[in-house]
């Protein structure tokens, strides 16, 4: 409230023009990632060693975690407590940056390389009705824990990753795979009877849902 109040002294007098109502509600439309170019400057070769240097090197950090002998094996058994744990949580989080790379850097080769890592994920971790952690994979594990166990924040790094990828080159795969495990989660969660009442214990889901939404319209409700 305090920061509203403020706001006519620091705005520019422009804005308070015979139409600055209109102008002061106008709906703002955000540039999409892939029209953004930065080159040169402070962020231009950051950006550049991103692309070149970093995303290899985390991806390797990943590899050398067994990425799919360990995901099949946690599948099996839903040992959580293995090396492959960090795997599990940052995949998600490098097939986002990933995308966004390829949003404006083309790269045939690491395309194919999120091919591997998506299919990998949707193959060993989705069950038939659209359930995917891969912290708990089994039935019996499935929410628990809610306010420190993080399965929707888990949930939505999944999801971000899926749109990302989707808006980079077009392909559904994991999209298709999120939407199916959103859809799980609206028959679970809600204010309705027989659904539980709670929320996780770090925010994230809820801006992923909204992605999801914008990404793919028709598939969510």
């Amino acid at each position: 409230p305090i920061c509203l109040a403020i706001l006519p002294s620091i705005l520019p007098r422009s804005l308070f023009a015979a139409d600055s109502l209109t102008a002061f509600h106008a709906q703002l439309t955000p540039v999409a990632v892939k029209n953004v170019t930065i080159e040169g400057g402070f962020w231009g070769p950051r950006v550049e060693t991103n692309r070149t240097a970093t995303l290899w090197a985390v991806y390797a950090q990943l590899e050398k975690s067994s990425r799919e002998t360990g995901l099949k094996r946690r599948q099996a058994t839903g040992d959580t407590n293995s090396p492959e744990l960090l795997w599990c949580y940052g995949t998600p989080k490098w097939i986002e940056a990933a995308a966004y790379s390829l949003m404006t850097h083309p790269d045939e080769h690491l395309d194919k390389v999120l091919d591997s890592v998506i299919e990998t994920i949707v193959t060993t971790q989705q069950a038939p009705d659209g359930y995917m952690d891969y912290n708990f994979p089994k039935p019996e594990d499935r929410w628990i824990n809610m306010m420190n166990g993080h399965p929707l924040y888990r949930a939505g790094h999944l999801l971000e990753a899926g749109v990302a990828y989707y808006e980079a080159t077009g392909k559904r795969r994991l999209l298709d795979a999120d939407c199916r495990f959103a859809d799980l989660m609206d028959s679970v969660f809600g204010p309705e009877e027989g659904k539980k009442h709670i929320c996780d214990g770090h925010p994230e889901i809820e801006l992923a849902l909204v992605k999801l939404y914008q990404a793919d319209r028709k598939s969510v409700v």
